[in-house]
């Protein structure tokens, strides 16, 4: 059951062409000025609209891991840890993405956040001591 406000597929107007594909098809969002940018394989569209508006419309499976970034769980293979402390994730295709501060309290809290957006899709949890 979809949250209300989204939708099985999303329609978008980018380069003078609707296009219409299925949430799951996107690997990550990132804001661009007054823009957003979807990002779906080797595939990019560039939309205006905003970050909170395409948040909503894309629902559950995606968490807004920076003011600027939103990614689909399903695509995350990796929670890095840099040697300045900040995070990033890691997607299946090797992208590395920036977590946010205010988006990341500790590991684990971000783990998960991931956990519960992808609805616990086999990754162990965090180790309890």
């Amino acid at each position: 059951m979809r949250e209300e406000g989204t939708t099985d597929r999303l329609v978008i107007r980018s380069a003078g062409k609707i296009v219409l594909f299925n949430p799951e098809e996107i690997d990550w969002v990132e804001a661009s000025a007054n823009y957003v940018r979807i990002h779906a394989g080797v595939r990019e569209y560039v939309v205006r609209d905003t970050m909170a508006n395409i948040e909503k419309r894309l629902g559950g499976r995606f968490l807004r891991i920076h003011r600027s970034i939103i990614v689909n769980v399903d695509r995350v293979r990796t929670l890095a840890a840099s040697s300045n402390a900040e995070s990033a994730l890691i997607l299946a295709d090797g992208k590395e993405l920036p977590v946010g501060r205010s988006r990341r309290t500790q590991d684990d809290t971000l783990l998960r956040s991931l956990l519960n957006a992808g609805g616990n899709s086999g990754w162990p949890g965090p180790a309890h001591s």
